[in-house]
């Protein structure tokens, strides 16, 4: 069962043999199983990796994903047919109404805020109030817009009201790198199912291929909101990336990593959209960091 990140940050050469990746670099060379290996992040651009390897890793349906030069997550490798039943689970998708994709809409929204309001609770008690009482307001599809609005009380709250997601300033950086990884999380978990990372429910930007993840990852989003108080901008990434298995979700009255928790719930939301049932959504209703 794969269960392990690897994290290249030296210059190497990686390759594949006898379904191992080899890791070469100037002092030595290591080997990793890949039936071990659930996620790759090359965080240097100083690496040359072979197409054999590559291959083999879209097989195995190992999340790669791509550093720039400034250690920023940029690309991720996804495999063009991610299940047996791709022809279905597309036909599916295109069928999805615009009823449903509404109202699944609505309801991730509501968790989302729900969970911001469960954070400023935690750091700026008394301010979580606008945000509990937004929840019954949401709209099928939110067409009042209530997620930006909370978002900007939200954000105000949690840092300064000087505060703005577009700031060079550490926390953004934190949370851009934070928000990269669950993006490519819930990308490796919709292509596994078959579906289309582009054809989204909400977001619908022609520019943008991960429209359905961008939809998908909204619960989670405040989960690294709230651990990168935690963080530092010598450990940030390494944190970050160990997050993912570390973090302990309950979702169905289980107890699950927070890898195996996305599984869970990308699936729900993917079920609740073919059949145009609500009753298959979950969503986790607590997490421990």
């Amino acid at each position: 069962m794969a269960f392990r990140t690897l994290e290249i940050t030296t210059p190497a050469k990686l390759d594949y043999s006898l379904n191992y990746l080899n890791c070469r670099t100037a002092e030595n060379t290591k080997r990793f199983c890949l039936d071990e290996l659930e996620t790759i992040i090359i965080s240097t651009t100083s690496v040359s990796i072979t197409a054999s390897l590559i291959v083999e890793l879209i097989k195995k349906k190992i999340n790669v994903v791509f550093c720039d030069e400034k250690h920023n997550p940029q690309s991720q490798v996804l495999p063009l047919y991610g299940s047996f039943n791709c022809f279905q689970s597309l036909k599916n998708q295109m069928n999805w109404s615009n009823s449903i994709k509404d109202k699944v809409w609505k309801e991730i929204i509501k968790e989302k805020i729900r969970w911001q309001g469960e954070i400023l609770k935690k750091y700026s008690p008394g301010d979580e109030n606008y945000l509990f009482q937004s929840i019954d307001k949401v709209l099928d599809g939110d067409i009042s817009n209530c997620e930006g609005h909370c978002a900007k009380h939200y954000f105000n709250r949690l840092f300064s009201n000087d505060f703005s997601r577009d700031d060079p300033c550490d926390e953004n950086t934190f949370l851009n790198y934070g928000y990269s990884i669950l993006l490519s999380e819930i990308n490796r978990y919709i292509v596994c199912k078959g579906y289309l990372t582009r054809l989204g429910i909400h977001h619908c930007n022609q520019n943008n291929e991960f429209n359905l993840s961008c939809d998908m990852m909204e619960p989670f989003r405040p989960i690294i909101d709230d651990y990168i108080h935690q963080v530092n901008c010598d450990n940030f990434k390494i944190k970050l990336v160990s997050l993912f298995q570390n973090a302990v979700l309950t979702i169905n009255d289980t107890r699950q990593t927070m890898k195996n928790a996305i599984s869970i719930y990308v699936s729900s939301v993917l079920q609740a959209l073919d059949n145009e049932d609500l009753s298959y959504l979950s969503f986790f209703s607590k997490y421990e960091l």
